[in-house]
């Protein structure tokens, strides 16, 4: 994993328990985050804390700046891994890292966010390993999209319905500019830049700030300055 993830960018990549810590900026992350075939999820680490009580559980997580991350229309679901002599439950703690979010919001002025367990905007991971806990922001939404899910959905499918067929999936292979280059390639540029978008919003041509929208702008712009350097 650690190989895969600094042929992608990653830096100061290290082998840690139970996986690998790298430094990213925002593109960098983008991209583990859809070509990393052997990360089952990645995490943003927000902060660090000594918790010897729950309170001191609810003071670390209260004391975040949430609204830099995201505002009270977003809803939320709380991912609580590990215990210590204090909070011996993890529905517990995932309850206290809950309480201080919304508590966070209510101090702010704004309305307390909503928890959704089914589909979260926003998933908050806590790891509290003896006396340290970790907060982070789970980046890992998209486990479906990686090639280990397909390989073993193909085999899945091939069993289930006794037929021999493969799943085949060139575009997990490309980056963006790489796709914008194959759209050229196949004639269907123009029609592909005009009436299509990836919009995690949904917004028809794309919002222009989700994450989606970013990565495709940024590609579509890294390919048309090639090839307009291959055209001079």
């Amino acid at each position: 994993m650690k190989s895969e993830l600094t042929e992608l960018g990653a830096q100061d990549a290290k082998v840690a328990q139970g996986g690998v810590h790298y430094w990213a900026d925002d593109e960098t992350l983008y991209r583990t985050l859809l070509w990393s075939r052997l990360s089952s999820r990645i995490l943003l680490p927000i902060v660090q804390a000594k918790v010897f009580s729950d309170l001191d559980l609810y003071s670390a997580v209260v004391g975040v700046n949430w609204l830099d991350y995201f505002d009270e229309k977003v809803h939320f679901f709380v991912d609580f891994n590990g215990t210590n002599q204090e909070i011996r439950h993890t529905q517990f703690g995932a309850m206290r890292v809950k309480d201080g979010i919304v508590d966070y919001f209510e101090r702010h002025g704004r309305a307390r966010p909503n928890v959704d367990k089914e589909q979260p905007d926003i998933r908050i991971h806590a790891y509290l390993n003896r006396d340290d806990v970790v907060l982070s922001l789970d980046f890992s939404g998209y486990p479906d999209c990686r090639d280990v899910f397909v390989k073993s959905m193909n085999v899945t499918l091939n069993l289930a319905m006794d037929y021999p067929f493969e799943i085949r999936t060139p575009l997990m292979w490309l980056d963006k500019k790489e796709t914008w280059a194959l759209a050229d390639q196949l004639g269907a540029f123009d029609y592909i830049r005009r009436h299509t978008h990836t919009c995690y919003n949904g917004v028809e041509g794309g919002c222009g700030e989700c994450p989606s929208c970013v990565l495709r702008e940024r590609g579509l712009n890294a390919y048309l300055r090639e090839r307009e350097a291959k055209n001079t």
